[in-house]
């Protein structure tokens, strides 16, 4: 009974880690007037569990799940987007660039984490690096990540 009652419990646990919203496909348009900025990430086993906290201009908007995307709806003009990384209790910094955005227009960008290496022991425990990228994707490129995502 307490094998079963584990083996749930991780089934929840992990189940929260991974997107589960809307299909692009299933997306409303967004107005002519905004350009859209799309965040993407592939299911990948590399840092599964983290969740990628999305900034735009300083503001975070949401958390990027693996096998997820966010579409940010953004007023024309200059901007910096990008991913939170650190630690988030004492340091943190945007992983990102600048772009300017056009009206109508569509932009990818697609978060990518990968292992670096493993950080000294402390004490018992050994703790995994993980690099944080970013790159911007052509929309062939996306459009096909996407056809497999859900909405984080």
């Amino acid at each position: 009974m307490e094998k079963c009652f584990g083996f749930i419990m991780a089934l929840l646990l992990l189940s929260g880690c991974v997107a589960s919203g809307v299909n692009y496909a299933d997306l409303p348009a967004v107005s002519s007037d905004k350009g859209s900025v799309f965040f993407l990430r592939q299911s990948k086993s590399v840092g599964f569990l983290v969740c990628k906290t999305v900034v735009v201009d300083e503001t975070e908007i949401g958390c990027l799940k693996n096998g997820g995307f966010f579409r940010v709806p953004v007023e024309p003009g200059l901007h910096t987007i990008g991913f939170l990384t650190g630690d988030g209790l004492f340091s943190s910094s945007v992983v990102g660039s600048q772009i300017n955005i056009e009206a109508g227009k569509a932009y990818y960008f697609e978060y990518s984490p990968s292992f670096e290496g493993l950080c000294a022991p402390l004490g018992n425990a050994v703790c995994m690096r993980f690099a944080d990228d970013m790159y911007l994707l052509s929309e062939d490129a996306a459009l096909t990540l996407l056809a497999d995502l859900n909405e984080s």
